[in-house]
């Protein structure tokens, strides 16, 4: 009950509230009755000057929208041919880095390879050496069981001598296969007849 009292209470003053505004505003709008009439002339020159103010500040926008339109093209162009240019550069670079990497791989193979070669080379240049040296004790040994004249000096004596093996390109001698046995059985044929 008393909600209810509450309620229409409010809703009467509310009404009241809003009967009063009306009222007021009514009053200030139609009521006032004023002394002077209007100047309708003025009032007329200041809308004609508002309109053809607002008028001329359409023209300048419709310019400055038109200048922005060819500007904003011009600049869209401009974007394009760097946006291009940028493309023929990063491809340009692009099939330069690849042609290097392409060299650079070609190289490593060449490379290895060649490291490779220089790696069996070495190694067929100690084995030669060591058969020579083989060879050249085996020679010494058979001239001091012949009688021959003093043992020849050692490698390390006789300082360093030319191989003809060592002068070819590519060496290819296995160990079992020397030019070097017939020149041994020669001298053994030689210092036989020596001795008859």
């Amino acid at each position: 009950m008393i909600k209810e009292r509450k309620k229409i209470i409010s809703f009467l003053v509310m009404v009241t509230i809003l009967l009063a505004g009306g009222i007021g505003l009514g009053y200030y709008i139609w009521g006032m009755e004023k002394q002077e009439k209007p100047n309708y002339k003025k009032y007329l020159e200041k809308t004609i000057d508002y309109i053809a103010k607002i008028e001329n500040d359409h023209r300048t926008f419709i310019k400055q929208t038109k200048n922005f339109k060819t500007d904003i093209s011009l600049l869209k162009k401009k974007v394009k041919k760097g946006q291009d240019h940028l493309e023929a550069q990063s491809k340009s670079l692009q099939t330069k880095i690849a042609s290097i990497q392409n060299e650079l791989d070609k190289n490593k193979v060449l490379l290895q390879s060649a490291l490779n070669e220089n790696e069996k080379l070495v190694l067929e240049r100690d084995r030669l050496k060591a058969r020579i040296d083989e060879l050249i004790n085996e020679l010494n040994t058979l001239r001091q069981k012949t009688g021959d004249i003093k043992p020849e000096a050692t490698e390390a004596e006789a300082g360093p001598q030319e191989s003809p093996v060592e002068e070819q390109e590519h060496p290819v001698m296995e160990s079992d296969q020397t030019e070097s046995t017939p020149l041994v059985e020669q001298k053994q044929v030689n210092t036989e007849k020596n001795e008859h």
